[in-house]
């Protein structure tokens, strides 16, 4: 499980960058894709009962997601508004 969670890391991470680096067009496809793949995250984190991502302890997966995620709040606020 926690392999296939650092999987999911590396894709949001890659749907966060392509997203921000390129223009995204009219469609709103990179968009798209990146919410998708939150989505995703947002489901595997939600399905366990501890607050984190394998249950109810701290484990290296969360510590892979944590700075990320603070990383994307902030440059999402930048550059996208």
């Amino acid at each position: 499980k926690a392999q296939e969670l650092l999987r999911l890391e590396r894709q949001i991470f890659s749907a966060w960058m392509y997203w921000l680096t390129t223009g995204d067009g009219a469609g709103g496809r990179l968009q798209q894709g990146f919410v998708s793949v939150l989505n995703e995250v947002e489901s595997e984190l939600s399905a366990t009962k501890g607050g984190f991502f394998l249950g109810e302890k701290v484990s290296i997966v969360d510590m892979m997601f944590a700075p990320f995620l603070e990383r994307m709040c902030a440059s999402m606020l930048y550059f996208k508004g």
